[in-house]
């Protein structure tokens, strides 16, 4: 038996940042993520209400901040939090355009058999897609044309990386 104490400082909220999150016609988008963390490792998400509205309460400091919401690219910037007045941000996100896929099955190197429950992150072009392979191994990123880098991991196994994935107008 290993035993460890542990102490935790709190976190003091200074300040905080809000906005709206809409599409390009001015409309707001419900149900989008909005991210904020730092260097220091203090993060906070929230979802948009039916208006687009969040609200994060913050401690001072520099952040990123991301959007998220399905059938649009993900956008992000910086943004200082020093108190005061409030921080408005407000986004606006452009359609997400599918030019192609990555598609395939995860199998168990020992058995040869398809690995459910596999979560894999695609990278590129901003934030990383994940998802988690079907009971069948299988997964499926609609993506835009570029490059991109795959990192494949399980609980029980040893992570795998594939890199520099084109997806010109097609599915590989």
């Amino acid at each position: 038996l290993i035993e460890y104490d542990m102490i935790l400082w709190p976190v003091g909220f200074d300040t905080f940042v809000e906005g709206h999150v809409y599409d390009q016609l001015g409309s707001p988008i419900m149900n989008a993520e909005v991210m904020v963390g730092n260097d220091g490792g203090w993060g906070a998400m929230q979802i948009t209400d039916d208006a687009g509205f969040y609200h994060i309460n913050a401690p001072y400091g520099h952040y990123m901040i991301s959007v998220f919401a399905e059938g649009y690219n993900h956008i992000w910037d910086e943004v200082d939090l020093t108190g005061g007045p409030a921080t408005n941000f407000d986004f606006f996100l452009t359609p997400f355009e599918v030019d192609g896929a990555i598609t395939g099955v995860v199998f168990d190197e020992e058995s040869g058999l398809p690995l459910a429950d596999a979560e894999i992150f695609v990278y590129g072009y901003g934030m990383p897609y994940s998802y988690y392979t079907d009971a069948s191994g299988e997964f499926w990123f609609d993506l835009q044309n570029g490059e991109y880098d795959l990192h494949i991991r399980h609980y029980d196994h040893l992570p795998a990386w594939i890199e520099d994935v084109q997806v010109e107008n097609d599915t590989v």
